[in-house]
């Protein structure tokens, strides 16, 4: 008996306790001011972000009740945070392990009332990042997370089969779009019109379609601009390629001058670079290889974001033909403008928008996305322009400068804007609606 008084106990005490958070929830009301935490956390290249992140809200929360030390029966609190990541990479090792990510966060808690239940968060929850997806809260009153999962073929990393000059990693030209799918799996970049598409597989192949046909193939390492490989980190397996005497080139070990004749015999373009081996000597590698017909232009309709501010604006117009596209590791649907802009695809609205720095096309080797940019310019974010003053956010809403970004919000958008010497680099925004 008095076992179960101490367990009924225990449970009331537990229910007392019992904190709800909320993300994104517009109808919170302060009851006290804003208590801000900052934590940092290093990891190197193999390690966990998503678990270094759990580990940072964690010991956020922790800080939080040292100060709060007693919370309110079924107290609210409403939550903002960003987390920053800062790449050191040491020059004197090669090793992947050597490369250190220094993780950064930010957690604006404020005690609340009145916030919207049905997005109310368990304290497990919030940590472990959930809240990133849409929250609802079933008829069970439990909650449910949905994660926009479809049936879109999973992406598949090149298997053993080698390049020769007739088929790539098993596939042929004439093959359809649809064959070639079925082979490679999903793509992870598209820029098309009507007739032409271009899809890149992983970060360095391209696969050419005219009129739904395969026509060309391309290889090579500096296939994509920087901003965009940033966004695609999708492995490649190590290119090799067979030629007509059966002997086998790597594209990531020294090849011969015979080598090279070779290749040139077989195929429609190569090109080669220097690497320095050691002190003393240099090796010459391939970095690209071209087959069959490669599309050098490919028309679209010209469309950039000029406004973000009213509430439609975060609608896709389905009549909006965005002729690139990205898909993520994580697979989201990225469009990218040719005027610097990042939009993030969610349920037919943009929930995430970036701008870009302008991207230099000089050493771009994919010739249509080359002029795809050549025919855009820099961001224009409602009147707000790249390298504007940061006073010129003044503009659009509230802002707080910090060292090297400005906390951004609006009615229907928040994020930071990225500062170098007093101007606006860069910028990552979030929809408030979702």
């Amino acid at each position: 008996m008095r076992a179960l008084l101490f367990t009924l106990l225990c449970f009331w005490q537990c229910s007392a306790l019992a904190t709800n958070y909320f993300v994104k929830d517009k109808s919170c009301e302060a009851i006290s001011e804003q208590f801000t935490i900052k934590t940092q956390m290093s990891l190197f290249q193999l390690d966990s972000e998503v678990e270094a992140q759990k580990n940072l809200r964690s010991e956020a929360l922790f800080e939080y009740k040292k100060v709060k030390k007693s919370l309110a029966a079924n107290s609210q609190i409403y939550v903002k945070e960003r987390f920053v990541m800062d790449r050191d990479v040491n020059q004197e090792s090669t090793s992947s392990n050597s490369i250190k990510k220094r993780l950064f966060y930010t957690a604006h808690f404020t005690p609340s009332k009145n916030c919207n239940k049905n997005q109310a968060m368990s304290e497990a929850t919030f940590i472990t990042g959930e809240h990133t997806f849409r929250v609802l809260k079933s008829n069970e009153k439990k909650i449910t997370i949905l994660s926009n999962n479809d049936d879109r073929p999973a992406f598949k990393k090149f298997d053993s089969k080698l390049i020769i000059s007739k088929y790539f990693f098993g596939t042929k030209f004439g093959q359809s779009t649809q064959e070639v799918t079925q082979l490679l799996g999903l793509h992870s970049l598209e820029l098309k019109n009507e007739s032409k598409r271009i899809r890149v597989y992983g970060r360095h192949h391209a696969f050419h379609f005219v009129n739904n046909q395969l026509v060309g193939y391309q290889f090579h390492l500096n296939l994509l601009p920087m901003q965009i490989n940033n966004v695609l980190t999708l492995e490649n397996k190590k290119l090799k390629i067979k030629l007509s005497n059966n002997e086998i080139v790597e594209a990531a070990t020294p090849i011969t001058p015979l080598q090279i004749t070779a290749l040139n015999k077989e195929f429609a373009d190569i090109e080669t670079a220097y690497y320095k081996s050691s002190d003393t000597e240099v090796d010459q590698r391939l970095i690209g290889i071209a087959q069959g017909q490669l599309i050098d232009k490919i028309a679209f309709n010209k469309h950039c974001i000029k406004s973000f501010i009213a509430k439609t604006d975060g609608n896709l117009n389905k009549n909006i033909n965005i002729s690139l596209k990205l898909i993520s590791s994580s697979e989201d649907n990225i469009s990218v403008t040719p005027c610097s802009e990042f939009l993030y695809e969610k349920a037919d609205f943009i929930a995430k928008l970036k701008l870009f720095e302008p991207i230099s096309t000089n050493n771009i080797k994919l010739s249509a996305l080359a002029n795809y940019f050549k025919q855009g310019h820099s961001w224009d974010f409602s009147g707000v322009k790249y390298n504007d003053p940061v006073s010129s956010l003044a503009k659009l809403g509230n802002y707080d400068e910090f060292f090297d970004s400005a906390e951004f919000t609006s009615q229907y958008w928040d994020g930071y804007f990225y500062i170098y010497d007093g101007k606006l680099l860069s910028a990552e925004l979030t929809s408030n609606d979702y």
